[in-house]
C-alpha cells in the first residue's frame, strides 16, 4: 500500500511555482522518508532560481532515485545534495544502503528513465556509483542554460 501511494505520488506532475526545486525537495524527501522510515536530508548549497524545464526534470529524477533507495537498497539513511555554481547545477543523491554493481545491474525502466531526463538537460549527464556493501550514489550534473519553453 505504500509503494503504491508513492508511485501515485510520483506521476503526479511536480508542482514547483513558488517553491523552486529546493523547497519541492525539501518536502517531498520529508514526505518520503516519513513514509519509508529512512532518515532523509537535503543539503543546499547556492541556492538560486533555475528554468523551470531543469527545475521539472531534477525533481523527477530525485523522485526515482529515492523511489529504488526505498526498493532496493535496504537503507537506513540517505541524503539529497544540490549544488549551485558557475552557471551548473549538480544535484546527488546518496545512500547507506547494501549497493550494487552497476555494470551488471538489471537495466530498469527507472535508471534508463533517470538517464534520459539527464542527457536531455544543457550538458546533461548522470552517473551511477556504486558496490556491493556501498551503498549508492546517483549524480546528475547540467549547465543552467534557460530552455526557451521552460522560461518562468
Amino acid at each position: 500500500r505504500q509503494e503504491l501511494s508513492g508511485l501515485i505520488d510520483e506521476l503526479r506532475p511536480a508542482a514547483l511555482h513558488g517553491r523552486g526545486l529546493a523547497g519541492a525537495l525539501r518536502e517531498h524527501v520529508g514526505d518520503w522518508s516519513r513514509r519509508t522510515g529512512i532518515g532523509a536530508e537535503v543539503l543546499v548549497r547556492g541556492e538560486q532560481q533555475i528554468p523551470l524545464a531543469i527545475e521539472q526534470a531534477l525533481l523527477r529524477i530525485a523522485q526515482e532515485a529515492l523511489a529504488n533507495v526505498s526498493r532496493h537498497s535496504g537503507a537506513a539513511n540517505a541524503r539529497i545534495g544540490l549544488r549551485c555554481e558557475n552557471g551548473h547545477i549538480t544535484m546527488t543523491i546518496e545512500d547507506d544502503g547494501r549497493g550494487f554493481e552497476p555494470a551488471t545491474a538489471p537495466r530498469g525502466v527507472g535508471l534508463q528513465s533517470m538517464r534520459e531526463r539527464a542527457e536531455s538537460l544543457p550538458g546533461g549527464r548522470l552517473t551511477i556509483e556504486s558496490a556491493p556493501g556501498a551503498g549508492a550514489r546517483v549524480r546528475v550534473a547540467c549547465r543552467l542554460d534557460e530552455p526557451a519553453e521552460g522560461k518562468r
